[in-house]
């Protein structure tokens, strides 16, 4: 009698699974254009100089929306953010609590810079589609 060869084992399961409605392909046009609304007026850009309102302006111009789309979509295929990006401008903002003289009255914020929340805005948007799976 011949041995039987084994029958190959199940692939196991991934450790995070991707669910089936998370989108994981390309950022489209409708993502983006649904993003823009969410980059608020009149905060202080970080390290790059660039207001959320500039970037408003950029992404009502055709070329413009479509040149940040493919930043966007380059940095999500290619798993890569400009160093740029990873930097953060830290200031510390006075609680209006006693003396200016004391540390502890401070408490830190980070300017990021602003195609590093609108990709961030993106992917959050995509994240929150599972919201309903955890409560």
């Amino acid at each position: 009698m011949a041995p039987s060869t084994p029958s190959p084992s199940p692939r196991p399961s991934p450790l995070f699974p991707i669910p089936d409605d998370l989108p994981t392909g390309v950022f489209t046009c409708d993502e983006l254009r649904n993003a823009a609304p969410y980059l608020k007026k009149n905060k202080t850009p970080g390290t790059d100089e660039i207001s959320n309102e500039i970037l408003l302006i950029f992404l009502n111009d055709p070329i413009g929306f479509a040149l940040v789309l493919r930043l966007m979509n380059y940095c999500w295929t290619h798993v890569v953010l400009p160093t740029d990006w990873q930097v953060a401008r830290v200031c510390a903002i006075f609680k209006n609590k006693r003396s200016t003289s004391l540390p502890t009255n401070y408490r830190p914020i980070a300017l990021l810079q602003t195609f590093y929340k609108l990709f961030t805005l993106l992917i959050d948007k995509r994240l929150r589609l599972l919201e309903h799976r955890i409560s």
